[in-house]
């Protein structure tokens, strides 16, 4: 009688062949070979078919050229240099009203403006953020001066209405 390993090296050499008969098996139709000769003599006779065309297809050379490009259609990485360019929106100003109307100065010396914009006071020292983007840059009793950010000055005189243009 066989024992266990007998057993088990049967079976894995019995495996082992039906496995590359398999194998054989699929690559034999895979390329368009039958393992039988085919019977061309009826009419009825169905030849090999080269089944792996549709595999080989795609790393064909002669592929990229048969395709075109729609001559009206828009390519999505590319501008079309005939159409112009869409026209840049409006830039929304408003006009707001600006009023200096004096200062005081603390113990400590530091000085703070009061100014009304919009028919609301602020009160505030040097730095201190008024409107779209302007800041105090300096206080006197005539005279506040406000700066933006690229260095901008605007001069408000005291009790004098000024109106200036901010971006929405």
């Amino acid at each position: 009688m066989w024992g266990t390993f007998e057993k088990r090296l049967a079976l894995g050499a019995v495996t082992l062949v039906w496995l590359c008969w398999m194998t054989s098996q699929c690559v034999w139709q895979m390329w368009g070979h039958r393992a039988l000769p085919a019977d061309t003599s009826s009419p009825n006779a169905i030849l090999p078919i080269h089944r792996a065309r549709h595999i080989l297809e795609p790393f064909a050379t002669n592929i990229p050229a048969s395709f075109s490009v729609a001559k009206d259609m828009q390519n999505p990485f590319y501008p079309n240099p005939s159409q112009p360019p869409p026209p840049a929106p409006p830039i929304i100003t408003r006009q707001v009203p600006l009023l200096y109307q004096g200062f005081y100065a603390t113990s400590a010396g530091e000085k703070r403006a009061y100014v009304q914009v919009n028919n609301q006071t602020l009160v505030g020292p040097t730095g201190t953020k008024i409107i779209a983007g302007y800041f105090i840059s300096e206080i006197t009793s005539a005279n506040l001066t406000l700066a933006d950010a690229s260095g901008k000055k605007l001069v408000l005189e005291f009790r004098t209405s000024k109106s200036i243009e901010i971006p929405l």
